[in-house]
């Protein structure tokens, strides 16, 4: 090969170590608790949101960290909330009832 015709070559190299024996990280050992997923958001949302068909997210986030004692970011309990609704039949009494709603400001 001509010198001129090598491009930009990186090699590599890693070195793994397994620990054999028990070890504590500090980072880890200090994580109590996994972050909530929007997908655990949905799962746990869906019966609430039945008894309460008109609940918004706002309200969801806060019944949720309350009744689990975390926090949870309004962006995780949003999606959840519409997770939930596209499976579940308890979003449409919701649109129902938000339709009626809105024919009455008429």
């Amino acid at each position: 090969m001509h010198v001129c015709c090598i491009t930009n070559i990186f090699v590599s190299i890693s070195q793994i170590t397994l620990n054999k024996e028990q070890h504590f990280c500090p980072s880890t050992a200090r994580l109590k608790t996994k972050m909530a997923s929007y997908h655990w958001v949905a799962e746990k949302a869906i019966p609430i949101l039945m008894k309460h068909p008109t609940m918004g997210a706002k309200k969801l986030q806060e019944e949720l960290e309350d009744k689990y004692d975390i926090t949870i970011g309004y962006g995780t309990v949003h999606m959840g909330f519409v997770i939930a609704g596209e499976k579940n039949s308890w979003d449409m009494g919701r649109k129902f009832w938000l339709f009626v709603q809105l024919q009455g400001r008429d």
